[in-house]
């Protein structure tokens, strides 16, 4: 599992910020796709430094939505998403394996928490679900 370094997971969730306040305010078309690239990055960065085995997905919508971008394990659910003039939040939380869509009560983070502090994000998932890896095991520069 390769695990990024926090520089990198910084200048991700900053871009991510940027695009989800593009999108927030109607320009979806324009901004769609780098959402759900940079929100695949993001979400496979976080999944790294929990350590555990996961997966990535985007469900893209239709052409008046920015669509979904969702990382679930056996334990966790995120799903950054972006409603025309809503909230810059995404929610997350608890599920039982990767067949649960529904699971615990949902959690909410905000994009610009996440830009500030990503890493408090990995340890929101961890303060939700303690048996996550506590510790990476190395850091790939790319």
């Amino acid at each position: 599992m390769r695990v990024v370094k926090p520089v990198t997971l910084k200048r991700n969730t900053a871009r991510l910020l940027a695009v989800a306040r593009r999108l927030a305010a109607g320009a979806i078309s324009q901004n769609k796709a780098e959402f759900h690239a940079v929100g695949r990055a993001v979400l496979r960065a976080v999944l790294g430094h929990l350590g555990v085995e996961g997966d990535v997905r985007s469900c893209k919508g239709g052409p008046a939505v920015a669509g979904e971008v969702i990382l679930h394990t056996e334990a966790v659910y995120v799903c950054l998403t972006v409603p025309y003039g809503g909230g810059l939040q995404f929610y997350y939380r608890t599920v039982k394996g990767r067949t649960d869509y529904c699971g615990g009560t949902n959690n909410w983070f905000t994009f610009e928490r996440l830009a500030g502090d990503p890493l408090a994000f990995v340890e929101s998932l961890r303060g939700l679900c303690p048996h996550l890896q506590q510790e990476s095991s190395h850091v790939d520069g790319r």
